[in-house]
């Protein structure tokens, strides 16, 4: 149903309730008015009526006691002169038209009488004596009805009574009429049970309902007499009917009106709404231009500003929705989709493309440390130097540390001098007053040539995609700069598998440790081993160590892994301890894992967990992850250390870090890298490299651990130098634990040798 249906059913709908509630209210109020009106006037006419058969029984008692008084009258009644009795009361009758006149004897016998004749009811003579000012109403054997009023004859006693009386008929009934203006009938109640009635013959042969009556009993004594006061119901509610009449015509009228109104109204409000609703469907469409003409009616007013104020928020909010879908919320750089676009746009021109993804790292120890907030600063920041020093045509966000610069007309060495000037010139970024954020920097390269044909095919996605694959391997290169190999496909989707199922590996026992042992210069023997973690993919096959851990500190993941390594070996190491096997465990830890106290309360859980002594614990870290934020790691490694728990700086010589910022951490152990053991024997550089690190290690209060050592030339170098452990597979390749413990069984059993009876 339209609304317009609606709205013109329910304005006449309305308008017939009001009319039709009105009229009947008025009808109502009519009816009882009309109604009251007849009751009074029955009233009225019964109130003349009894005063009209008062006045003749006043005159009857006067006429009788002037008949009672007459002297001659007692004298015939007292000499039985019944010829005088009856002239005196047919004189006295005839003065006042009396239709009746008798003397009773004092045996009750009606004599001389005119009309009346036999005995009279002793008992109603009784009550008559009695009760002498109440009408007396008699009968005669005829069935006529008689209002009679009786006097007492005396001479001086009582010697009778006389009677005078008017007949109780129809000619009575036509005076009350006359004097009432209504329509009378009498009716008594005779002594064989039947009623006679003087009712006329329009109200004898019309139902009851059409009249309307009032009924009064004569206060008498003798036969029981009705008067019935009637008035025609036609008659009495004619004004009423008038009313109904004119009201059906008036609710007829309303209703034209209400229609013709509805119609106006309908249309009225209907043509603007259309209006309105050609504006949505407009807005609809994306058409935001109509005008709204002027509307009439506050309620449409109103709904035409809610309108355009509608439009005018769909065309912010889709102003500020393309906005964000071309742009980084974060930084308002613009972001991969408006990088695709522009690279659609340059699909026709002639000139190479470059795309340079750079990744920045260390932003996540430092949010870690700093919080949130201090982090998307210094993305900003990096976001800022970028787009004003770069000298791009695009600079963009494309993934939380990723940003994407396009050039054109450039040369791939200056591509490259750009990568370079940016490591160098924002490896630390000033945040603020006081914070600093420690940055480094991978950077993958790709470019679209131009074809024999001078046109550029330019698949931006492909090409964006290229730059990213070698933004990945640029991490394994230590931040140089990568251009893309058609082999880094292949590598990138490995990288994909291994990112996909790393965490499930960590949930679903794909992953195992095995343990390296680490022989003691001093007393020629075993006394510690390294935890090194291994993955078997289902599908790739092993996977390898430092790919996977590079992968997961990318994703975070690595403090998953991390966490999950130290519970396992901490577990084995708690087992070994039960059944007599003390063996000090070394666990290598991340960068990742240094950017908060969490980890701190973590590894003091753990210990507490499996019962073991802080002291039987080395974290072993590289020293790259110092170098990335020194401070940060410095305070988690000195809360660690608090609990007893040693430290080992990884891979020493490969990275940045001087001995005099060890100097200055709580570290225990070097670590001296394999690169400088696995040909000590054959290069004179890396003796220098490893005795003179020995030597300041000792000066500087650390122990000294040598990794990769392969012959026994190698280990006698070491041990005459002072290094406190070795380790390689000289002695022990990696083992699951009851290799280890087979291991262990038989170097106790071997003798003679003072480096090793057997080589592992």
């Amino acid at each position: 149903m339209t609304l317009r249906k609606t709205f013109f059913q329910a304005f006449i709908a309305a308008a017939l309730l009001v009319q039709v509630t009105t009229s009947l209210l008025d009808l109502r109020a009519a009816y009882r008015d009309a109604m009251d009106r007849a009751g009074e006037s029955l009233q009225v006419a019964r109130a003349v009526a009894l005063s009209f058969l008062e006045e003749r029984n006043h005159l009857l008692e006067v006429s009788a006691k002037v008949l009672a008084g007459d002297f001659a009258l007692r004298s015939a009644v007292a000499t039985a002169d019944l010829g005088t009795v009856e002239s005196a009361l047919r004189n006295h009758s005839s003065r006042i038209n009396a239709d009746v006149a008798f003397f009773v004897n004092l045996e009750g016998r009606a004599v001389a009488a005119s009309q009346i004749s036999g005995a009279i009811d002793s008992a109603l003579w009784q009550s008559v004596q009695s009760q002498p000012d109440r009408m007396v109403v008699l009968e005669d054997d005829a069935g006529s009805l008689f209002q009679i009023v009786p006097a007492t004859v005396k001479a001086p006693q009582v010697i009778g009574w006389v009677a005078l009386g008017f007949r109780l008929d129809q000619t009575l009934v036509e005076k009350l009429k006359a004097i009432t203006g209504s329509e009378v009938s009498l009716t008594a109640a005779v002594a064989d049970g039947v009623s006679i009635s003087t009712r006329d013959a329009v109200l004898a042969n019309e139902p009851e309902t059409h009249w309307l009556n009032a009924v009064h009993a004569l206060d008498n004594l003798g036969t029981t007499v009705e008067l019935t006061f009637s008035r025609a119901r036609e008659e009495a509610l004619a004004s009423f009917y008038r009313q109904r009449q004119q009201s059906m015509w008036l609710i007829l009228l309303s209703l034209a009106v209400a229609v013709v109104l509805a119609i106006v109204l309908t249309s009225r409000l209907t043509r603007d709404l259309g209006t309105l609703a050609e504006v949505a469907a407009g807005v609809r469409e994306g058409n935001y231009d109509l005008d709204l003409p002027k509307m009439r009616g506050l309620e449409v007013q109103q709904l035409a500003r809610a309108l355009t104020t509608m439009r005018q928020g769909i065309v912010e909010r889709e102003s500020r929705i393309g906005h964000q879908l071309l742009y980084d919320s974060l930084t308002d750089l613009p972001n991969k989709r408006h990088a695709l676009d522009l690279l659609d746009r340059w699909a026709g021109d002639p000139d190479a493309v470059y795309a340079l993804v750079v990744h920045v790292g260390g932003l996540q120890a430092f949010s870690s440390t700093l919080g949130l907030e201090f982090g998307d600063r210094a993305i900003c920041r990096i976001a800022e130097l970028l787009n004003q020093e770069s000298g791009a045509e695009l600079v963009a966000r494309i993934a939380d540390t990723r940003f994407l610069l396009l050039l054109r007309n450039v040369e791939p060495s200056q591509v490259e001098a750009l990568a370079q000037r940016i490591a160098h010139q924002h490896r630390v970024i000033q945040i603020g007053e006081q914070a600093k954020a420690r940055c480094s920097f991978e950077f993958g390269a790709a470019v679209a040539p131009a074809d024999v044909a001078d046109a550029l095919p330019i698949d931006g996605e492909t090409l964006i995609s290229n730059a990213w694959s070698a933004s990945l391997e640029s991490l394994a290169r230590r931040g140089a700069l990568t251009w893309f190999e058609e082999d880094f496909r292949a590598r990138d989707a490995r990288r994909q598998v291994i990112l996909r199922d790393l965490r499930a590996a960590v949930f679903d026992n794909q992953l195992h440790l095995l343990y390296q042992l680490k022989w003691n210069a001093e007393t020629r023997s075993f006394r510690s081993v390294e935890a090194l973690l291994r993955w078997v993919h289902p599908e790739l096959g092993p996977v390898n160590v430092e790919e996977m851990v590079q992968l997961a500190e990318q994703t975070q993941e690595i403090r998953l892994l991390t966490r999950w390594v130290l519970q396992e070996a901490l577990r084995q190491q708690a087992d070994w301890r039960r059944r007599g096997i003390d063996l000090d465990m070394a666990v290598n830890i991340s960068a990742l894992d240094l950017s908060g106290l969490q980890f701190a309360e973590y590894v003091q859980a753990v210990l507490a967990e499996h019962q073991i002594p802080g002291q039987a614990l080395c974290l072993e870290v590289t020293e790259g992850a110092l170098v990335n934020d020194f401070d940060q790691a410095k305070d988690t490694i000195d809360h660690i250390a608090s609990h007893g728990v040693r430290f080992a700086i990884d891979d020493y010589g490969t990275g940045f870090s001087s001995l005099s910022q060890i100097r200055n951490l709580t570290a225990h152990t070097l670590k001296i890298d394999k690169s400088f053991v696995m040909t000590l024997d054959e290069s004179p550089a890396d003796q220098e490299i490893v005795a003179s690190t020995i030597k300041l290690a000792h000066s500087l209060g650390l122990t000294v651990v040598a990794e990769g050592v392969e012959n026994e030339a190698a280990v006698e170098l070491l041990c005459s130098w002072g290094c406190d452990d070795l380790q390689g597979y000289f002695f022990s390749k990696p083992l699951p634990p009851e290799a280890v413990e087979a291991r262990l069984a038989s170097a106790s059993e071997q003798t003679g040798s003072p480096v090793v009876p057997q080589r592992a």
